[in-house]
């Protein structure tokens, strides 16, 4: 089973592989944060993406963070260099995590869905989670109203 709503927003400690980037520590504490559980054979999961970069785009001014994870979903997903080529194709910047080894599908509770999306607040409190190719869909009004009531510093973090 997933998290639960009000669970904490796991660890990302231990994962040694990122493409644009890596998150350590307390990173993303004090606004809103999107993790995007993903794969690069996952056709719902590539439709996805120009998406989610226009929501980073838009609300970069309230400090939302995005951070994918790369869960591979066969043997063929585990090319580095395709997953990287994916997120340049379509212009993301964000931090995408390789869990090869699965470290964060076990600390996120994700089973076997792809695409996954989990929103967190400013406290790393789960706000919302949705999984499939309306995933997105389904936690937008979640993060419009928790961007609405965050307070989060004036300071934008970085991508």
């Amino acid at each position: 089973m997933a998290l639960r709503i009000n669970d904490a927003l796991p660890s990302f400690d231990g994962i040694e592989n990122w493409i644009n980037g890596n998150i350590a520590g307390n990173e993303l504490r004090g606004c809103p944060v999107i993790v995007h559980f993903w794969a690069v054979s996952c056709p719902a999961c590539v439709l996805s993406m120009p998406k989610l970069e226009a929501r980073k785009r838009d609300m970069a001014a309230q400090n939302v963070r995005f951070v994918l994870v790369h869960r591979p979903r066969m043997a063929s997903d585990r090319d580095a260099q395709k997953v990287e080529e994916a997120l340049r194709a379509h212009g993301i910047e964000s931090p995408c995590a390789l869990d090869e080894s699965e470290v964060l599908a076990a600390r996120f509770q994700t089973a076997d869905s792809w695409p996954y999306y989990f929103l967190f607040d400013g406290s790393g409190q789960l706000r919302s989670r949705a999984a499939g190719g309306v995933g997105f869909n389904l936690i937008e009004a979640a993060l419009h109203r928790l961007v609405a009531s965050a307070a989060c510093a004036s300071t934008p973090l970085a991508a």
